[in-house]
């Protein structure tokens, strides 16, 4: 009788573990997770501290952050409409430098640049 108990037992765990394996292989290889952001200057030429500044404050202060890196759950549409936001607060200024500012994405399908603004 114990043997009965211990060999049901055995095959109890034996099927929870297969089913976790096939119900945990059956999900979407399309779907990213974990997606990050981070901004910066990718590029600068004869940079002036101030206007490196003014640039990263405007990019931050459209998209509502504070840090380098983070996380933007309102979704992408929103994200790029506020990077071009930022992109329009920096048209019609005059800068001494060159500089290229990328917004890059990172998720579990890799890198990627999602926004870049130059004023070359």
């Amino acid at each position: 009788m114990k043997t009965k108990k211990i060999l049901f037992a055995l095959f109890a765990m034996v099927c929870v573990m297969a089913a976790s394996v096939t119900l945990t292989a059956c999900g979407s290889d399309d779907e990213e997770t974990n997606v990050q952001y981070s901004l910066g200057f990718s590029s600068m030429k004869t940079s002036d501290l101030s206007e490196m500044t003014f640039i990263d404050d405007t990019f931050k202060s459209a998209i509502g952050v504070s840090t380098d890196t983070f996380t933007y759950p309102a979704g992408e549409e929103k994200l790029k409409a506020a990077c071009e936001q930022a992109a329009a607060q920096l048209a019609n200024r005059a800068f001494s430098g060159e500089y290229t500012y990328v917004v890059s994405k990172f998720s579990s399908k890799g890198a990627s640049t999602f926004y870049q603004w130059s004023n070359k």
